[in-house]
């Protein structure tokens, strides 16, 4: 999965990357895939940096995907943490924010190594191909890692979820099928499964219900 983020994601002008997904009890460790440098690795940990890192805050708080840079930054705090980023060779970023299983969150970051106004530029025109990149890769993550989705009394795979939410995204299930590499009668029968247990007759009734979950 790393390869093909990072394959994607190069097209687009970010050639770095960060997922990180928070736990969902306490004592859990975070699931964190990244391709950040390693020497940026080492020195984020040895300052404690994953209680105070800006971005995890503000992915928290906000829904909607955010560009950061030291150049952008108006608190002290966040200037110097972007700032020795940037040091060590992530020096723009654009995150986009995704609820996690059971409601709690997750992030994927893009991010250029570049100094250069066009290369904040490129990433900028790529933002809506960033974030299909990042729900693709969320979704395949969630499948991959094997956990169910609760919603009320219903259970629903990380398969049906994944047909659902690219529903929700005016996606054909031919369209479908071919972003998770399955049949367009595979799709309908998991969006049929997932629409059974919801307790709904049609697939705008199903949409909300997860919606409201906060799954999608």
């Amino acid at each position: 999965m790393s390869q093909a983020l990072h394959f994607a994601a190069t097209g687009f002008g970010a050639p770095l990357f960060a997922y990180l997904a928070l736990p969902t009890s306490v004592g859990a460790k975070p699931r964190f895939i990244t391709n950040y440098p390693p020497a940026w690795r080492a020195h984020y940990f040895a300052r404690r940096y994953e209680s105070s890192d800006p971005v995890v805050h503000r992915f928290q708080r906000e829904p909607d995907p955010f560009y950061w840079s030291a150049d952008d930054a108006d608190d002290p705090f966040e200037r110097m943490f972007y700032g020795e980023a940037d040091d060590f060779g992530i020096s723009f970023g654009y995150t986009v924010p995704m609820r996690f299983w059971h409601g709690r969150y997750a992030a994927l970051t893009f991010a250029s190594d570049m100094r250069n106004l066009a290369a904040r530029e490129s990433i900028r025109r790529s933002s809506m191909g960033l974030e299909s990149i990042a729900m693709t890769f969320y979704l395949r993550a969630c499948a991959t890692f094997g956990t169910t989705h609760r919603i009320g009394d219903a259970i629903l795979t990380p398969r049906e979820v994944q047909c659902l939410t690219w529903a929700s995204r005016s996606k054909t299930y031919a369209e479908i099928g071919e972003i998770l590499e399955i049949s367009a009668r595979t799709v309908a029968a998991h969006i049929e499964n997932a629409k059974r247990k919801l307790g709904v007759a049609k697939l705008y009734e199903a949409i909300p219900i997860l919606t409201i979950a906060g799954k999608i």
